[in-house]
């Protein structure tokens, strides 16, 4: 993960003057990612969850593979990271060195810091 000097980094250059700080969630961030585990997980699904088909046959404790990376899973951390670098590598990132979890868009002159699920992008306002 990020570093509190990585971020600290990311925030002094959104105050140079014609630069600004943008910070968002990344929605559902977890559930982004396939669930690549090495072994086979499975849930029981809370019967909120359940659809009508399931009440209607009488399952008493109905199981499902786990396949998204659902946050709670020892491994789902390093798979939404996993994910989240490779997107941000492919719209044209390159990795900060001895930064880690941080990445320059060089074309828009922007920086953007990842603290698990938590984005922080700092560069020209014109370019938020």
């Amino acid at each position: 993960p990020t570093s509190i000097q990585s971020a600290n980094c990311n925030v002094a250059y959104g105050c140079i003057p014609g630069n600004k700080t943008s910070q968002a969630d990344a929605i559902r961030a977890y559930i982004q990612s396939l669930l690549k585990s090495k072994y086979k997980t499975w849930i029981r699904v809370p019967k909120e969850l359940w659809p009508d088909l399931w009440h209607k046959k009488g399952y008493k404790r109905p199981m499902c593979r786990l396949v998204r990376a659902l946050y709670g899973h020892p491994e789902s951390g390093g798979h939404w990271e996993r994910h989240l670098t490779e997107a941000v590598l492919a719209a044209g990132a390159v990795a900060v060195p001895g930064h880690p979890s941080s990445f320059w868009f060089a074309k828009e002159h922007m920086l953007l810091t990842v603290y698990v699920d938590e984005l922080l992008l700092s560069g020209p306002a014109h370019a938020h």
